[in-house]
């Protein structure tokens, strides 16, 4: 065999593979090139940079007169004795809920400068790739391809003297290592974009979060405003008649607790306790982000000076003081089982808006006193997901979640016509067990 045709046959067992392979390794790196990227058009860079202090300094005046309001209405115990208080906390939740709204803004604000950021950096970065894959395109058109790829570097050295194809060999070597730099390169821009690809999203998520926060905080508004009107129809703006209304209120809810008390112990349920998991720390997690409880399990001191309040059966569950509109959590994974509103058949003395969930674990939960519900009746829910916020919905003398964990065999929602209040004179939908079925939460968070 010609010297010739023995160097050609090492080129090609050395060169071949690394071309053959590499333009698959460039194109493959750079499909991130595809991916769909969020530009916020509200403002230009510029605009936001400049807000963004501005905001800041408003966002921390707002946040301390938010928590002066929530601590001062967190002190304020009882229900409003006069209608000119009922009516002044109101009138203080509306404007809190407003100063809420202006927070929200901003923060929306300062995410969408986030968003615009990290999306100049994708772009940037986008610019780089393409003109890399356009070096890359240029150089691999220099080495000829021929159908037959197994023999395209004996084709491309079909040279006549060693000189030449010692220059080749150069060449190839520089081709070689500008494209395998290239290579590196795209790479490692590759993992800076799909390391700012997870920036964005995170931060497109706490957007829609915002934005949702931002029109329940409307809603709740909304809610006031018509409480307030339906206060103001209800009493004709008469002192008398809403100490009337309020006085009658506390007699009918006595009267309902009572009744429900009775009704629940002659409920007979076997509560297998080898069916409950052990007691103990993170079984449940808490349905709320800040915790602060102001009631809790069994036999309180409270419940203990107002035996009129829970028959002297102790407090079914646990309070946690929160602001009106809080987002409220499921406590584990589990099925919603039932989600109503015991108002709309009697008004003020019951849990209000409320939403039952029997989880996987052997426990069910109640969420009491809420605004509104983010889930409905049959769904699935994961541990710490939304179910909805927190409000004043019911008997509840201030902004609170009531929260009762139930053994699941012995909790069912009561159905149409199982029981019906003499007091209210309709029938009840709301959650019933009899009273083993009850356990302390605090035994599972």
């Amino acid at each position: 065999m010609l010297l010739s045709q023995i160097i050609k046959n090492k080129i090609h067992k050395k060169y071949s593979s690394f071309f053959l392979k590499l333009p698959a390794v460039v194109f493959l790196s750079v499909a991130i090139l595809s991916t769909p990227i969020f530009i916020s058009n509200a403002d230009t860079k510029e605009d936001l940079a400049k807000q963004i202090q501005e905001n800041k300094t408003k966002l921390d005046s707002l946040e301390k007169e938010i928590n002066e309001y929530n601590t001062k209405i967190a002190n304020t115990k009882g229900e409003a004795g006069t209608l000119k208080q009922a009516l002044s906390i109101l009138e203080g939740r509306k404007k809190n809920l407003n100063l809420e709204i202006d927070s929200a803004n901003l923060k929306i604000k300062n995410t969408e400068y986030d968003i615009y950021e990290v999306t100049d950096k994708i772009k940037v970065s986008n610019q780089k790739l393409e003109n890399l894959k356009e070096g890359v395109i240029t150089s691999l058109k220099e080495i000829r391809y021929f159908k037959n790829q197994d023999n395209y570097i004996l084709t491309f050295f079909s040279k006549k003297s060693l000189s030449d194809i010692s220059t080749q060999i150069n060449n190839i070597e520089s081709l070689k290592n500008t494209l395998q730099k290239s290579t590196t390169d795209i790479k490692e821009i590759k993992g800076f974009l799909e390391k700012n690809k997870v920036v964005y999203e995170d931060k497109y998520t706490t957007l829609k979060e915002q934005k949702e926060e931002l029109s329940d905080k409307k809603k709740l508004v909304e809610q006031t405003r018509v409480e307030n009107d339906r206060l103001l129809k209800e009493t004709k703006s008469k002192e008398e008649v809403y100490k009337k209304k309020l006085a009658e209120r506390k007699k009918i809810k006595d009267a309902l607790e009572k009744e429900t008390l009775d009704f629940e112990s002659k409920l007979k349920a076997i509560v297998d306790v080898n069916l409950l998991p052990k007691t103990g720390n993170g079984i449940l997690s808490y349905p709320v982000k800040k915790v602060n409880i102001t009631q809790y399990f069994g036999n309180t001191s409270f419940s203990t000076k107002n035996p009129q309040v829970y028959n002297g059966a102790g407090h079914n569950g646990i309070d946690f003081a929160i602001p009106l509109g809080t987002p409220l959590y499921a406590a584990a994974d589990g099925v919603v089982v039932g989600v109503d509103d015991s108002d709309a058949s009697c008004r003020g003395a019951s849990y209000g808006k409320w939403i039952l969930i029997k989880h996987t674990n052997g426990l069910a939960t109640l969420y009491a006193h809420m605004s509104s519900f983010a889930v409905s009746e049959g769904q699935t829910v994961s541990s710490g997901q939304k179910i909805g916020l927190s409000g004043n919905t019911g008997y509840s003398t201030g902004p609170h979640l009531h929260f009762t964990v139930y053994a699941t065999q012995g909790v069912h929602v009561a159905g149409p016509t199982e029981y019906k209040s003499k007091s209210c004179g309709t029938y009840m939908r709301i959650p019933i067990a009899p009273r083993n079925a009850y356990l302390n939460p605090l035994s599972y968070f």
